[in-house]
């Protein structure tokens, strides 16, 4: 597991505003883990009067790979809505595809698998995410 540690120095905060400041911070933090789908974090900040400080700890080293299963076009559909489907899902032919019964008509569907990032490359854009959404009263 990992942890993520960052420190905001900056002008003296108003005691009024240190509070929701350091809730609004954990608040931003948990919402773009949510976001990334990233699970069983803690997230923590601290406030003291020039400092904003945000502490993440067990994150794991990598997303989760993520299964998806897209719905294609139907049996007997026109060339260029299969040629899309294909292209979309970087597949080579309707062989790579599974075929069932859709309700109304047959469709082809396939199962796409997106390998998780790494926590380091993700991490990168956490800090640039929470200055900007940070919000002032």
């Amino acid at each position: 597991m990992a942890e993520f540690l960052l420190e905001i120095f900056g002008e003296e905060i108003p005691a009024r505003m240190q509070k929701n400041a350091g809730a609004q911070l954990a608040q931003l933090a948990e919402g773009w883990l949510k976001e990334k789908k990233i699970e069983g974090a803690q997230v923590m900040s601290h406030v003291t009067p020039r400092r904003l400080v945000l502490v993440i700890q067990n994150l794991p080293i990598k997303q989760n790979d993520v299964s998806e299963e897209k719905k294609g076009p139907a049996l007997g559909a026109p060339q260029q809505a299969i040629d899309g489907f294909l292209k979309a899902n970087n597949l080579k032919s309707l062989d790579e595809c599974e075929l069932r019964d859709g309700g109304k008509a047959q469709y082809y569907f396939v199962n796409v698998l997106t390998p998780g990032k790494q926590m380091t490359e993700l991490l990168a854009e956490l800090p640039s995410h929470l200055i900007a959404q940070f919000n002032w009263p």
